[in-house]
């Protein structure tokens, strides 16, 4: 019997809901706000433009938090604390008197992001069983991909206000839910609790006899070192800061790919095809398709594996990309007439958004929690966490600024080059992870290392003589 570890992942995704929320509130909201119909003060496109990006950097602040509390505190505990300023947030931007009010609650959301994403990863997959654990593990992106959409369904029905209430209520089931699982049976034998592993491991799995599985994961505790490394360690431990540097970089990939930019901005990139279809409506398909494909991919993941879809995705993005950035540029900056062509640039964005959905929106945070040995768990997802805060407040900011100044065919192609950039790092750096224990996948991890130690001598002892 499965069923707590489907009610943690209940549990957690609600809360996921909502913040992806926070990530489709930009789209709708902002054109509103700087044209001043629903509220009694206007912002101006700079303040905009940090509006769409403080979320990521008020993730580093969570990602902080969660450096010095994952492994002192526990993955679940962090979960409950997330819902507090995730909740704070949406009343402060429901009740907005000034672009203050959204600064703070914009802010306050980025940094229950921080924290979600630091603590919802190594939760979720710890507490899986193999079999399920890419479905389960890969849950919290799509749910993320569901909120975005929710959330721009909300805004075209209701005001801004209420749709603000409504993503208040949400999060308001993580807090009920959580209280009623226990936390990762890792982080209680990292702690020395070995009675409530035993506990949390009979909840999850159903099973009386858990002595296997205690001894499986104590033993793969062992091989890892056990001790939790901090930062320094970890980058003078060959092997953790590998993983490290694969996680880091896997998340920037994701990121470069201009998935996030594209999303906040969704509305501006279809006013190139508005005489095709209404922008609000092209839009609302767009975090539809995203949803929707997205929902049907994580049923893919334990079966196709996560390498082959994040290369699948990277393609057919990569493609999908430059016949966007092809389009604009024809309609802006030639006399090619492109006039009732709108449809050729709706169709590539939507296929876009397919093309993120089946694969890099959702798994290198999967992969990303699965390869991190526990002792440097927390380091690691402190790395990936400001790795996204950093590349995704870049790429926004890039974006809005190259297409004010150039065009918006601009970050389009050069979205297009960091997707050829990044095929090419999933293909030589990242493992492939499909239907393994967390222990065999740091085994892999560690005899992969040690086969690259012993080429690297034999090139230099070769070299020398």
């Amino acid at each position: 019997m499965r069923s707590y570890q489907y009610l943690a992942g209940v549990g957690a995704n609600f809360g996921m809901i909502s913040i992806g929320m926070h990530y489709g509130w930009p789209s709708i909201a902002l054109p509103k706000l700087m044209n001043g119909t629903e509220t009694d003060f206007t912002i101006t496109p700079e303040d905009a433009s940090w509006l769409a990006s403080i979320v990521s950097l008020g993730a580093l602040l969570g990602d902080l938090i969660t450096l010095f509390t994952l492994d002192v505190i526990g993955r679940r505990f962090l979960i409950l604390g997330s819902a507090l300023p995730l909740s704070l947030s949406w009343l402060l931007v429901a009740h907005a008197q000034s672009p203050a009010f959204l600064y703070i609650g914009r802010l306050l959301g980025g940094l229950a992001d921080g924290i979600a994403f630091s603590s919802v990863p190594p939760y979720l997959t710890e507490i899986s069983d193999p079999e399920i654990r890419g479905c389960l593990g890969s849950s919290y992106p799509i749910t993320l991909q569901f909120g975005m959409f929710l959330m721009n369904l909300f805004e075209l029905l209701f005001s801004m206000k209420l749709s603000a209430y409504l993503a208040f209520l949400v999060g308001i089931p993580t807090i009920l839910i959580m209280l009623c699982v226990p936390d990762s049976p890792y982080f209680y034998l990292l702690k020395g609790k070995e009675k409530a592993a035993t506990k949390s491991l009979q909840k999850f799995t159903g099973r009386q006899d858990v002595t296997k599985d205690l001894e499986r994961i104590t033993e793969g505790l062992q091989e890892e070192g056990g001790a939790h490394l901090n930062f320094s360690k970890a980058l003078f431990t060959p092997l953790a800061l590998r993983t490290l540097l694969i996680s880091a970089g896997l998340i920037i990939v994701q990121q470069a790919n201009g998935s996030l930019a594209v999303i906040c901005y969704t509305s501006s990139v279809f006013e190139e095809s508005k005489d095709f279809l209404d922008p609000e409506i092209s839009n609302l398909i767009f975090y539809g398709v995203f949803a929707i494909f997205a929902f049907i991919s994580v049923f893919f993941v334990d079966t196709c594996g996560r390498k082959v879809l994040i290369l699948l995705s990277l393609g057919t993005s990569t493609v999908m990309l430059f016949v966007t950035g092809t389009y604009i540029y024809i309609k802006t900056e030639t006399s090619i007439d492109v006039e009732g062509m709108g449809y050729i640039q709706l169709i590539s964005v939507l296929l876009y958004a397919v093309s993120e959905s089946i694969g890099l929106i959702f798994i290198p945070l999967l992969v990303v929690s699965e390869i991190l040995p526990i002792n440097v768990k927390a380091v690691g997802m402190l790395l990936t966490n400001v790795s996204f805060s950093f590349s995704a407040t870049g790429i926004i900011k890039f974006f809005s600024w190259s297409s004010n100044a150039y065009g918006m065919y601009v970050p389009f192609f050069t979205f297009t080059l960091c997707s050829i950039l990044g095929i090419i790092f999933v293909i030589y750096l990242v493992p492939e992870t499909k239907g393994k224990t967390l222990e065999e996948i740091h085994r892999t991890m560690i005899k992969s290392h040690h086969q690259k130690e012993k080429s690297d001598t034999i090139l230099t002892n070769g070299r020398s003589t």
